[in-house]
């Protein structure tokens, strides 16, 4: 350690650290256990506590690094200390500051640091610094959370300064041995007499001294520590075993505080005659303590519980089952739309949002649960005793609570509308994660059905999950394998049954030749990335079919791919398709894209309209699909660019014997006729259908009467035939 003079501009702020007396000196749990906590709540590798000497810096506390110090020239930390404010640096190597530091350039690689300057004394000693690998930033959120933390971080360092003026002052601690602590006692186990700290308040309030006074009152210890604190005693006096246990303590003028004691026995003859301890005061140590647990299991901005402590005491309630009659509800709940809300009105009042739903929460759960804030617009609710029969009505309920409107700053009023899915315990799951993960199949569940869902826990949602689960995998195995492949089925005019294109159906063609169709592997379709992979594979493999086929010299065709809501995920759907296209020197006019009446019930309608009149533009047909079974509106008909119509198969298997469907059919074909589409009808499949169809002027039909889906090489085969 060098020595400053008092000419040195620095010698004041190096006076205070030297005084602290942690340079060069052991570990210290309190600094340990912070930068733990501190790495656990900003997910970051490494965070110091950093003290800075003269000419270095050196690593009071780490995690996530194995050097002690380090020049203080290379030191974002050096920095820091220069301001009040923290200093965060997203990206170091753009910053000039830092981008030719040995610490971004070399080895260790930072890229991301955020420091907060701790004082003592009025003199900046110290740095908590969070460091990264990768390029980040702090949410206004998380910026708030660095400067509690470092309060806090603040506060242990005042107290070990003001814990090392006292030791200087009184050199106390004279009986403790090899023990650590404020204060020393003894107990004379043949005589019962014992010594108290010379510097800390006496359990009886008196000021400090060493006065001999009779055995300490227990009574002025909080059950059930007294008990504890007798038991501990008795043990380490009849055995010589060390004792060491924490206590609430009442002193005679009434003030409650935290010590620590801690004893060893010493012996003659073999038996214990004396107690020699220490004892601790840690009242601001405890509550710093308890402080930073409930700042890792508090949910800073809503004040509910976390995901930390809610997974605690799920675990805690399902550890001792409720009583006969009873059961463990978690309710798991996903605010609808909240997204579109914040990019609306601005994260300001999505935070206001975000509170009044944890107040509302909180409010209606009361001392009977926990109600917890798990996720950006996520919530959950556990109750540790419910009547099973009432967890749909606590459900509801809840859905109820939040719907109603929300009196927001500036005058804004907004309703919500939530999804929360629901399970009980342990019948639905006997630990914390199984049902945790019950309650989330449900509320999945219930969003593909749409918003505002409250769904519980059943047996037949669980088969469900686990079949689309099964699927999923299924198709990613294909996809992987190259398994999944376009087969084409034929589209025939009615009138002369020329043929004028396909329809591409995914299957499955495993290595040992099967083909699985649909049937097997359609849930996986209903998980939004599974299909949008299989819609690109879909489109690669059909514009590469299409390229072969112009090239080998084959009429021109017109194949359709059919699309889903999760294809038009991000906006790119058309770019994409006309960049293939373009890449396969195919025209748009080859390729037809189909979409369900689903798709224009999706929240993201305008952007799906704009998508599909680009590529309308571009010369790509549009073909609705399955018309007239879902709940589309006929105005669907008139404002998107649709140039096709497909009659659902089940009203071609019932138009010889159904007057209604085969009325039904003949409207659809004037309908569209009038709005110049062309007409296909789907499921031909007997001469009969054919005719009646005819006559009714539908323009193209589809079907095992025309021909089964067949693979590349097949179609190619019907095509020069045609």
């Amino acid at each position: 350690m060098s020595v400053s003079s008092a000419s040195d501009p620095d010698s004041a702020r190096l006076a205070v650290l030297y005084r602290l007396g942690l340079l060069d000196g052991p570990d210290s749990a309190d600094f340990d256990a912070l930068v733990d906590l501190a790495a656990a709540r900003f997910a970051c590798p490494i965070v110091l506590l950093v003290l800075l000497d003269r000419d270095r810096l050196w690593f009071q506390a780490m995690h996530g690094l194995g050097v002690r110090q380090i020049p203080r020239a290379e030191a974002f930390c050096d920095q820091t200390i220069r301001g009040d404010q923290p200093l965060v640096v997203g990206d170091a190597l753009r910053d000039p500051r830092f981008r030719g530091n040995a610490l971004v350039t070399g080895e260790l690689g930072i890229r991301f640091y955020a420091g907060m300057p701790l004082a003592v004394a009025g003199q900046k000693v110290a740095t908590l610094a969070l460091l990264d690998r990768v390029a980040r930033d702090l949410s206004a959120e998380q910026l708030a959370a660095l400067r509690q933390f470092g309060l806090i971080a603040e506060t242990l360092l005042q107290s070990r300064a003001l814990r090392q003026e006292a030791a200087d002052q009184a050199r106390l601690l004279q009986h403790a041995g090899r023990l650590s602590g404020f204060g020393a006692w003894e107990l004379d186990l043949r005589r019962g007499f014992p010594l108290h700290p010379d510097a800390l308040p006496r359990p009886d309030g008196h000021s400090p001294g060493r006065a001999m006074v009779p055995v300490p009152d227990l009574e002025r210890y909080a059950r059930p520590d007294r008990d504890r604190l007798q038991a501990a005693i008795d043990h380490c006096a009849a055995t010589g075993a060390p004792m060491e246990l924490e206590a609430d303590v009442l002193t005679a003028g009434g003030e409650a505080r935290r010590v620590r004691l801690r004893a060893e026995a010493e012996q003659e003859d073999g038996r214990p005659v004396r107690l020699v301890g220490s004892l601790e005061d840690i009242t601001e140590t405890w509550a710093m303590r308890q402080q930073l647990q409930q700042l890792l299991q508090q949910d800073a901005l809503t004040g509910l519980a976390n995901r930390s402590l809610l997974q605690h005491r799920l675990d805690a309630a399902l550890a001792a089952p409720p009583p006969p009659g009873q059961a463990v509800a978690l309710l798991l709940l996903d605010l609808d739309n909240f997204q579109e809300l914040n990019d609306r009105h601005g994260h300001a009042l999505g935070d206001a949002v975000l509170r009044e739903v944890g107040r509302r929460l909180q409010q209606a759960v009361g001392g009977s649960g926990l109600a917890a804030r798990t996720g950006s617009d996520e919530f959950a609710v556990l109750v540790p005793a419910l009547e099973p029969g009432r967890l749909a009505t606590l459900a509801e309920g809840l859905a109820v609570l939040l719907r109603q409107p929300m009196a927001l700053p500036e005058g804004l009023v907004i309703s919500l509308t939530v999804s929360l899915g629901a399970a009980l315990g342990p019948q639905q799951g006997r630990d914390g994660e199984a049902l945790m993960r019950h309650a989330d199949i449900a509320l999945s569940h219930g969003r593909r059905s749409g918003r505002g869902q409250t769904t519980l826990f059943s047996s037949q949602i669980a088969e469900r999950f686990e079949q689309r689960r099964d699927a999923i995998q299924l198709v990613s195995e294909a996809l992987a394998g190259g398994w999944l492949r376009p087969f084409y089925q034929p589209k025939y005019r009615l009138s002369d049954r020329h043929l004028q294109g396909f329809e591409a159906l995914a299957r499955i063609v495993t290595p040992e030749g099967r083909v699985i169709g649909p049937a097997q592997f359609w849930p996986a379709l209903q998980d939004p990335q599974t299909a949008r992979r299989v819609g690109t594979r879909m489109l690669a493999d059909i514009t590469e079919d299409l390229r072969h086929w112009r090239a080998a010299g084959l009429p021109e065709t017109r194949v359709a791919l059919n699309v889903t809501e999760a294809d038009f995920t991000g906006g790119d759907l058309a770019a994409r398709v006309l960049a293939r296209l373009d890449a396969c020197g195919v025209p748009p006019t080859a390729l037809t894209i189909e979409v369900t009446e689903t798709v224009f019930l999706a929240d993201a309608s305008p952007m799906i309209a704009e998508t599909l009149e680009e590529m309308a533009g571009a010369g790509i047909d549009i073909s609705l699909d399955d018309f007239g079974t879902g709940y589309a509106s006929l105005t669907h008909l008139r404002d998107f660019p649709i140039q096709e119509l497909k009659i659902d198969k089940s009203f071609t298997d019932r138009l010889e014997d159904d007057a209604g469907s085969a009325l039904i059919v003949e409207t659809m074909i004037r309908l569209a006729h009038g709005l110049g589409m062309r007409v296909v009808a789907e499921g031909v499949e007997h001469a009969e259908q054919h005719d009646r169809l005819t006559r009714m002027g539908c323009d193209l039909g589809q079907g095992f009467l025309y021909g089964r889906p067949a693979p590349a090489a097949e179609a190619a085969a019907r095509l020069a035939l045609a």
